[in-house]
């Protein structure tokens, strides 16, 4: 059953736009999210057996921070008012390698990577370096 999620220290106007429209949950510290009108269907669905989509990952809590989950990245659902930066083609292969980004003048905190206006995903700038949140399994293997 989709248990509701309370939402204590989580802004998610943040990260979606019209949270309003879904039904928050959290298992295991990942939050995810249902249309509402999709609800009761899926519940009686992932009764009879696992669903592995269908529904609105936005991320996992560790401590105070959410890291995103890149299934938000690609979704329609993120806010257009996120942090952005836009990659050049040397960059946006950098980050679907995992190869080391230098971003100068970016926003520190949680950013999304776009290339040609497309989101490509997630990185934290910190201080001294950016944290690539790329998913390991789908990196470009090959040398770019």
């Amino acid at each position: 059953k989709w248990e509701s999620f309370d939402k204590k220290n989580i802004s998610l106007e943040k990260y979606i736009i019209q949270p309003e429209n879904f039904h928050w949950t959290s298992v295991q510290q990942k939050i995810t999210g249902i249309g509402k009108e999709q609800l009761r269907s899926f519940e009686e669905i992932s009764a009879i057996t696992k669903i592995r989509g269908g529904y609105l990952s936005v991320g996992e809590v560790k401590g105070k921070d959410l890291i995103p989950d890149h299934v938000l990245a690609m979704s329609i659902y993120l806010n257009e008012d996120f942090n952005s930066i836009e990659l050049d083609p040397v960059g946006a292969l950098n980050y679907l390698s995992r190869s080391e980004l230098h971003l100068e003048y970016a926003v520190p905190g949680w950013n999304i990577v776009r290339y040609d206006t497309l989101p490509l995903g997630f990185v934290k700038v910190l201080p001294n370096r950016v944290n690539n949140y790329y998913p390991q399994e789908w990196r470009i293997r090959m040398p770019v």
